[in-house]
């Protein structure tokens, strides 16, 4: 609900009741809409920077670890070039190694997060 709605809502009430107003008495919940409103306004901004924290960290480390992989294979790839292997086909080789590690973590991270919140909802479902 809309804060603005809260307000006209409540208008629209007070103009119906018949009879002395002077003894009603009236709790307006206009303020608590406009504090869910800002509040859900904080969380959404505490949400996507968030995310995007975890995503650079994420950048960062897949980046700390393919250089890590070089570095180790170093002479593993110094023997491809020497033997013939282009430039362009050793950054394949890499760029490749790197994406199915991450395509093997993202499909394991969504299919166990999917199984933990099946599992989650079950268990709130059998308590109410």
């Amino acid at each position: 609900m809309d804060a603005e709605v809260a307000s006209q809502a409540q208008r629209l009430v007070l103009s119906m009741i018949d009879g002395n107003a002077q003894e009603l008495r009236v709790e307006s919940p206009v303020s608590v809409a406009q504090l869910q409103g800002e509040i859900m306004a904080d969380v959404t901004v505490f949400g996507r920077t968030l995310l995007i924290g975890v995503l650079l960290a994420g950048a960062v480390l897949v980046a700390i670890v393919t250089l890590t992989d070089v570095l180790v294979r170093r002479a593993d790839l110094g023997r491809r070039r020497a033997l013939g292997a282009t430039r362009d086909t050793i950054m394949t080789l890499v760029v490749l190694r790197t994406a199915i590690a991450a395509l093997l973590g993202v499909v394991l991270g969504v299919t166990a997060g999917s199984v933990i919140t099946s599992q989650l909802g079950r268990c709130r479902r059998s308590r109410s």
